[in-house]
This record gives C-alpha cells, sequence and structure tokens, in this order.
C-alpha cells in the first residue's frame, strides 16, 4: 500500500465524474431527463476507462501479467475432486 499514489487515484475518479456530469447534464437539459436512463451508463463506463487507463500509465512498473500465473498440472484438479 505504500507505493500506490493515492493523489493521482483521486484525480482521476474526479475527472471522471467530472467528465460524466459535463456529458449528461446538459444532454439531459437538451433531450429530457429520460436521457439520463440511457446516457448515463455508458458514459459512465466511458470516462471511468478512460480516466482509469490514464491513471494507470503514470505507474512505474508494469502491472500483473496473466501468463506469469502459475496453471493447474494435468490430472491435479480430478485428484483433488476424490477427496
Amino acid at each position: 500500500m505504500k507505493g500506490i499514489r493515492w493523489g493521482w487515484i483521486l484525480l482521476g475518479g474526479f475527472l471522471a465524474e467530472l467528465a460524466i456530469f459535463v456529458i449528461v447534464i446538459p444532454l439531459s437539459l437538451l433531450v429530457g431527463q429520460q436521457s439520463l436512463l440511457y446516457s448515463a451508463p455508458p458514459a459512465s463506463f466511458t470516462a471511468t476507462f478512460v480516466f482509469g487507463v490514464w491513471i494507470a500509465g503514470k505507474t512505474p512498473q508494469p502491472g500483473v501479467i496473466p501468463s506469469k500465473l502459475p496453471l493447474p498440472r494435468p490430472g491435479h484438479l480430478e485428484d483433488h475432486h476424490r477427496l
């Protein structure tokens, strides 16, 4: 937890929320309040994804590489279920 840059994380979260409000609120004022049902979820996903990738790109070390995870040996899971 020592190497986590909480300031950058908070900044990314704040900017994502700001982007959601900048996109969704004017759209709901122009088109109508019913548009919130259709514009808020994609705007939330897109904003958090974009700012999450931006903040994650600032990390000095690479993330977890899935191919480095140990895979179960063949037949290992079958032996476990026989107990």
